[in-house]
């Protein structure tokens, strides 16, 4: 397994999303093939988007306004937003199965008291209207997660982000966190002074065709810069379908 290869439930969280994870969070309108004991390398997953993924889940809503109908990752969203968002943006590295994955950086160094961590990103990624992810970009979204007011505060609180290269962004925690790695989940990066009240695409492999009240529509980018390495996505379309109670989800799948 290399380190892009991830377990049936990882795939929706780990961004690398399709119709395996969907299966493992959600309500799913398709049938599977896992069989119990099986292994994720077992499963069979199309080497093109194809087919409609159906996926409910119980959302008893975000605790503060969003103007982004659910596509902001930096306000609480309930389960529906946090699925939405992880198909979408991307963040710069993951802690997957023990290891940390790169993403969307190619490199990040810590300093030898692991206060300090250069970031290297990697080149050739655009954001879904064609302009290419920069340092810019982190620096933003960073400093958005480290807002005092931020979901993501607890580890960015306090963090100094800059740019000092072309592809590079130094992150100075406050604090030295030798498990900074392990723990940055809330990183998923936005483009520079990104509204949320016009909301853009991001690097993820799926774009954002409808977004309603209780329902999203997203569709597979087929010049997803991950497409090809075996790594989704793998579900044409993808409809996120949101539920208040377990009682509506059921009557769904009945």
């Amino acid at each position: 397994m290399n380190d892009y290869e991830l377990s049936r439930k990882q795939l929706l969280t780990y961004g690398a999303a399709g119709a395996a994870g969907l299966g493992a969070l959600g309500l799913v309108g398709c049938g599977s093939n896992d069989k119990p004991g099986s292994k994720s390398s077992d499963v069979k997953l199309p080497s093109t988007p194809t087919g409609t993924l159906r996926a409910g889940f119980i959302d008893l809503g975000g605790t503060a306004p969003d103007p982004s109908g659910g596509l902001d990752p930096n306000v609480i969203s309930g389960n529906a937003g946090s699925a939405r968002q992880n198909l979408v943006w991307e963040p710069l590295s993951l802690f997957v199965n023990g290891k940390v994955v790169m993403i969307l950086a190619e490199n990040i160094e810590p300093s030898a008291d692991a206060k300090t961590w250069n970031v290297t990103l990697r080149e050739g990624i655009t954001w879904e209207d064609g302009k290419p992810l920069r340092p810019e970009d982190v620096v933003y979204s960073l400093n958005r997660y480290a807002d005092p007011l931020s979901i993501a505060s607890f580890l960015w609180g306090g963090a100094k982000i800059k740019k000092t290269g072309p592809r590079n962004v130094r992150i100075t925690l406050a604090a030295p966190l030798a498990t900074f790695l392990e723990i940055s989940l809330p990183s998923l990066i936005i483009p520079e002074n990104w509204d949320p009240k016009k909301p853009t695409g991001g690097t993820g492999p799926y774009r954002v065709v409808s977004n309603t009240a209780n329902k999203t529509v997203l569709e597979a980018k087929t010049d997803w810069w991950r497409a090809g390495q075996g790594l989704g996505p793998y579900a044409q379309r993808i409809e996120i379908i949101k539920f208040t109670d377990d009682s509506a989800r059921l009557n769904a799948l009945l």
